[in-house]
């Protein structure tokens, strides 16, 4: 088959199925109704097979439409309110540990944002984050020795 009679093939493809795109959608509608299990079980198949493909363009698609998912995800939580707060407390529920050892992470760190609510300042500037930490791990320091438990979690100041 020369590459004439190829586009010509594809053409007339491309034309037959805008032409009959209603019907041919229904008829596959119908068929993934009918036939639920085998669809499900060939998707996990092939999610199984090209998992990491499929996370990889997934990625690239969240990278190029950030913007987008961030407008869609702010809209959401307006609109869903209730059903959002539920999710997050039988999230909190179920993860207890997970949270507590997130947030032990999060003090011990002395991250920024952990720095910044102690300072009660959104916008703080870096070198007063810098200074406040070290305020920090002198006062825990301090504390530390006075308690006579040096526990060595506080590098000197």
């Amino acid at each position: 088959m020369t590459q004439d009679e190829k586009e010509k093939k594809n053409e007339y493809k491309r034309k037959y199925y805008q032409a009959n795109k209603k019907r041919i959608m229904d008829s596959h509608k119908q068929y993934r109704q009918a036939n639920k299990e085998k669809e499900q079980e060939t998707s996990r198949k092939y999610y199984q097979a090209n998992k990491k493909k499929i996370k990889e363009r997934e990625a690239q698609y969240y990278q190029a439409n950030k913007e987008k998912f961030a407008v869609y995800s702010k809209q959401y939580r307006q609109d869903n309110r209730e059903r959002v707060k539920e999710g997050n407390k039988r999230y909190q529920l179920a993860n207890k540990e997970k949270i507590a050892a997130y947030n032990k992470k999060y003090r011990d760190g002395l991250e920024d944002g952990y720095v910044k609510t102690v300072l009660r300042l959104t916008n703080a500037p870096k070198s007063l984050i810098e200074a406040k930490r070290i305020h920090i791990k002198c006062l825990r320091l301090i504390k530390e020795l006075q308690d006579g438990t040096e526990k060595k979690t506080v590098k000197k100041c």
